[in-house]
């Protein structure tokens, strides 16, 4: 996979954090999670053939500030829409 880890969330861990935007893009989801002490992650998901959504965030997109995730946040979504859009030219 290079130069990124892949990491996916543990169901506690996940279950302690809430859910404050979320966007579907395609067959792709980034969310913006916060936990109780204030601090965010971006998960990225995408659906998988049995319509599960399987995390394949980047371990790098974990524990930031509420400027760095909204940074990140944003840029997973451009990132995403890319992917997207690439994916319906095949």
């Amino acid at each position: 996979m290079g130069r990124y880890a892949i990491l996916s969330l543990p169901s506690d861990t996940e279950a302690q954090m809430r859910e404050v935007h979320s966007e579907e893009i395609g067959y792709r989801r980034v969310r913006l999670l916060v936990d109780q002490a204030g601090r965010y992650a971006v998960t990225i998901e995408v659906r998988g053939p049995q319509g599960a959504w399987e995390d394949i965030s980047l371990q790098s997109d974990r524990d930031l500030s509420l400027h760095e995730a909204s940074l990140c946040y944003r840029l997973r979504c451009t990132e995403q829409e890319g992917r997207a859009i690439a994916w319906g030219q095949d």
